[in-house]
C-alpha cells in the first residue's frame, strides 16, 4: 500500500470570486464561520501585494485514494499540471460552497505561514460537531484518503 502511487481524483470544478480588493478579515467575515483560528490574519497570511480586483477561477477539489504526506501531494500536483489554493481562494469557496467543508475538510496547501514553534501550518476549513471552523493544520500532516485538496489549472 506504501509503495504504490496514489491516485488523484477530481471531485468536482466549481467556479469562485476571489474579490482581492477585501481585506482578509472581510473574507473570513464573508464565510460566515462559527470558528476561525486567531491565528488566521493579515499578519500572519498577508494577501500579496500583486493580486488586485476581482478575480474568476474554476476551484477544483481533488483528493487521493490514499493517506498521502504534503510533500508527495504536491508533486503530485505539479506533474499533473495544478496548482494547490491560496487562503483568499478557499476563504472564497468556503462563502461560496459552506456545505462543502461539512461534508469533508477542504485544505489551501498554498498559503502558509512559520509559527513560533517552526512549523508551517496551512488553512483548512474543517467543522466541528456541526460547527464550520477556518482552522490551521501542519504541512507535516499525513492527509486522510477522506480530505479534499483546492487546486487550479497552472
Amino acid at each position: 500500500d506504501y509503495y504504490y502511487e496514489p491516485h488523484l481524483i477530481e471531485v468536482g470544478r466549481y467556479p469562485i470570486t476571489v474579490d482581492y480588493s477585501k481585506t482578509l478579515e472581510e473574507m473570513i467575515a464573508a464565510g460566515k464561520y462559527d470558528y476561525v483560528n486567531s491565528e488566521i490574519t493579515s499578519i500572519n497570511f498577508p494577501i500579496p501585494s500583486d493580486k488586485s480586483g476581482s478575480k474568476n477561477p474554476e476551484a477544483i477539489i481533488l483528493h487521493f485514494n490514499k493517506r498521502i504526506d504534503t510533500e508527495k501531494l504536491l508533486k503530485i500536483l505539479n506533474r499533473k499540471g495544478f496548482r494547490t489554493g491560496t487562503l483568499p481562494e478557499l476563504l472564497a469557496f468556503g462563502a461560496k460552497y459552506p456545505e462543502a467543508q461539512i461534508r469533508h475538510w477542504v485544505i489551501a496547501l498554498g498559503s502558509s505561514w512559520q509559527g513560533l514553534d517552526g512549523a508551517r501550518p496551512v488553512v483548512c476549513l474543517n467543522v466541528g460537531i456541526g460547527y464550520r471552523h477556518a482552522d490551521l493544520f501542519y504541512r507535516q500532516f499525513r492527509w486522510s484518503r477522506d480530505d479534499r485538496f483546492l487546486a487550479f489549472r497552472k
